[in-house]
């Protein structure tokens, strides 16, 4: 992108179109393929991990009920808002995405705020336990 600046800055804050035709400017026109081919797979399996992280997420939380229930409910709503992210422009999946992380940071850190002793005691008995088999 720096070295073809002039030739991609009209592709203005659309950074994939703007990240092919640098690319293709330098490298040929094969490049847009391949960029378009990284970008697809990518985007793929982006989807297919954060499925599947949100699915062990949930099991995690809901421990003792029956997987496949928690799965039957969990698919569906994850379809759908992957569905819904490809359909609205990028700027509020960002927003969308930004405002989730932040609500999770926040509650995290407010769990290990809450749980401060608890972290401390358990970390000096790893490190005791880790120190004393070193030892010996």
């Amino acid at each position: 992108i720096l070295v073809s600046y002039d030739k991609v800055s009209v592709w203005g804050d659309n950074s994939v179109m703007m990240t092919i035709s640098a690319y293709s400017a330098v490298l040929g026109e094969w490049c847009n393929y391949a960029v378009c081919a990284a970008v697809l797979m990518f985007g793929i399996a982006t989807v297919i991990c954060q499925s599947y992280y949100g699915l062990e997420c949930l099991a995690y939380l809901t421990p003792g009920k029956d997987p496949r229930h928690t799965r039957f409910a969990f698919i569906p709503v994850f379809s759908l808002c992957a569905l819904v992210g490809a359909l609205i422009s990028p700027g509020s999946v960002w927003g969308v995405a930004d405002l989730s992380m932040g609500l999770m940071t926040v509650i995290n850190v407010t769990i290990l705020l809450l749980a401060h002793r608890e972290i401390s005691e358990e970390t000096e008995n790893y490190f005791r336990s880790h120190l004393k088999t070193k030892t010996n």
